[in-house]
């Protein structure tokens, strides 16, 4: 008689396949398209799954200006960025980083 195993074995480094994906944020909000986007960069949406592997895909995001944000966040929302030096501390609020964005 066979003996019958439960267990998955895990996948290899060369055995993982990655595929690429648009997405198009226009109209989105972003918290919530941020999570699906995570999901897909760490791979947690395959049924080949393993935690000490990098099984994520790649994701192109398209249309990042025109993101949206829920109640005053988009005056309210700041964006830092510490560089480790005294005064090295950067501050944007995100209507200003969007606005450098678009001029980009």
């Amino acid at each position: 008689m066979a003996k019958i195993t439960t267990t998955t074995k895990p996948i290899k480094i060369s055995q993982v396949k990655r595929d690429w994906y648009e997405v198009n944020v226009s109209d989105e909000i972003l918290g919530r398209i941020a999570t699906k986007i995570s999901l897909i960069l760490q791979g947690k949406r395959k049924s080949t799954f393993v935690p000490h592997l990098d099984c994520g895909d790649y994701v192109v995001v398209v249309n990042a200006t025109k993101v949206k944000l829920t109640g005053k966040k988009p005056m309210t929302k700041i964006y830092t960025k510490y560089s480790g030096y005294p005064g090295g501390l950067k501050k944007v609020v995100f209507d200003q980083l969007i606005k450098k964005m678009r001029l980009l």
